[in-house]
């Protein structure tokens, strides 16, 4: 027996098409194939990119694209870390994405050289030391570094604006410290005329 609410999504092909941002191939797509919810603005399609389904209502999509651009020359579990925090936001686990950037703060260093098993304020005092970051920059560090102390000691939930700022400062940081020096390791000399 199907239950109520099973009879209100109906599975076809040739809906109307939606147009969005696929979560998890980062395409923008437009798809006719999925199943509606009647009676409801609710909508799941497949992508014709990846073939996997995203929730759709009018003011909210799950999974949602990544907030953020890719960063080349990142290692492993930078990279990782990195996609994780951005993955957090576009499901709307704004906390999750708060602790990540924290995180990529401590592996960053790690990264560059810092000893596992230290305390955060090491982290951050490394890669200030060593010419990872600026003064100026440390006021982003610090921003990042609050956020997370609050996501991580306090009852308070982080906000999807909290989220964004904190992915954007990991990702002029990141962008920084290892795509920036990528960059230039692989740029080919500059033939000279004689």
């Amino acid at each position: 027996m199907i239950s109520v609410e099973a009879k209100l999504w109906m599975q076809k092909d040739n809906l109307e098409a939606v147009p969005y941002m696929c979560g998890h191939c980062n395409r923008f797509v437009s798809s006719t194939h999925g199943i509606n919810n009647i009676g409801a603005p609710a909508r799941v399609r497949i992508c014709p990119n990846c073939g996997r389904s995203t929730y759709i209502e009018p003011e909210l999509q799950v999974p949602g694209p990544a907030f953020g651009d890719d960063i080349d020359y990142l290692n492993e579990h930078v990279h990782s870390l990195y996609n994780e925090a951005r993955r957090s936001l576009s499901v709307n686990s704004f906390t999750a994405s708060v602790l990540c950037c924290r995180k990529l703060l401590m592996n960053t260093s790690v990264s560059k050289g810092a000893s596992e098993g230290e305390s955060f304020v090491y982290y951050i005092d490394f890669l200030l030391r060593n010419n990872y970051i600026t003064p100026d920059i440390k006021d982003c560090i610090d921003h990042i570094r609050e956020l997370g102390n609050q996501a991580a000691h306090e009852i308070k939930l982080m906000t999807r604006q909290d989220a964004e700022l904190l992915i954007r400062f990991t990702e002029h940081l990141l962008r920084h410290i290892f795509e920036l020096p990528g960059r230039i390791k692989n740029l080919q000399p500059v033939a000279t005329q004689p």
